[in-house]
C-alpha cells in the first residue's frame, strides 16, 4: 500500500474543523478579554511600561566603580 493511498483512505477532513474551532475560541477569548478590561488600571500600567527605568544609569568613569578596578596600575 502505499502513501497516497494511506492518506485518501484517512479521515483527515476533521483536522481543519478543529483548527478552525480552536482559532474561533481563542478569537473569542480574546475578544471577551479586551471588551471586559478595566481601562482605567490596565492600559495605563501598560501605557507606562516602556517610559519606566528598569535599573539607574551605569557610570561611564571606571574610577568611581571599585568593582571595575583591575588592579593595575600607570
Amino acid at each position: 500500500m502505499s502513501l497516497t493511498e494511506i492518506m485518501h483512505h484517512a479521515d483527515l477532513s476533521l483536522y481543519p474543523k478543529v483548527g478552525l474551532l480552536i482559532f474561533l475560541g481563542v478569537f473569542l477569548l480574546v475578544c471577551y478579554r479586551t471588551i471586559r478590561m478595566n481601562r482605567s488600571m490596565d492600559l495605563e500600567h501598560a501605557a507606562h511600561l516602556a517610559l519606566e527605568d528598569d535599573a539607574p544609569p551605569a557610570t561611564s568613569n571606571p574610577a568611581s566603580n571599585p568593582a571595575s578596578n583591575t588592579g593595575s596600575s600607570r
